[in-house]
């Protein structure tokens, strides 16, 4: 479709092929990117779930436990996924409603882990259900997803090794 429009305008293979591969290019890269930050924001997560739920057993609310932990990581160390909390804490303190905070906090990271862990906290907001035993279900569930995809992961690889295998063999 693309090429053969770039085609008809410019009557030159190369420079259609090349318009293309222009064209492709920036959104690979950026959807690289992305899938790079999504991985970062999940490497951190389940550890931060569960640092929220030692604060909030503590006896501090979401928010300001968040807040503690923030307090606690320098600026030039903190992962996406810190400066994602950050900002989430900055829209709170400029006015946002903690509801619409969230919100956009689980928008802009775009990973379906912090989409469910939001709606798990507005959740238990409205209904006032306790925060730490949910918290601590969610990580471990998260874990658990972590490990059986690795398993998964594992047990492709030694049937995509078996084809070079017995090329190699032979």
């Amino acid at each position: 479709g693309l090429i053969a429009v770039i085609y008809v305008l410019t009557d030159d293979p190369v420079l259609a092929a090349g318009g293309a591969i222009g064209f492709f290019i920036p959104d690979s890269l950026f959807q690289g990117q992305i899938r790079t930050r999504q991985a970062d924001i999940m490497r951190n997560f389940p550890t931060m779930v569960d640092l929220m739920a030692l604060t909030i057993e503590a006896g501090l609310d979401y928010m300001a436990a968040i807040e503690r932990i923030l307090k606690n990581v320098t600026v030039v160390q903190r992962t996406e996924l810190e400066n994602e909390l950050q900002k989430m804490v900055n829209e709170v303190q400029l006015g946002y409603s903690r509801r619409d905070a969230l919100k956009r906090l689980a928008m802009r990271t775009g990973v379906s882990e912090v989409r469910s862990f939001v709606g798990l906290i507005i959740q238990s907001d409205e209904l006032g259900t306790g925060l730490v035993g949910l918290l601590r279900n969610f990580s471990q569930d998260m874990r658990n997803r972590r490990v059986g995809k690795a398993e998964e992961l594992a047990g492709k690889a030694s049937t995509k090794m078996l084809g070079p295998m017995m090329i190699f063999i032979f």
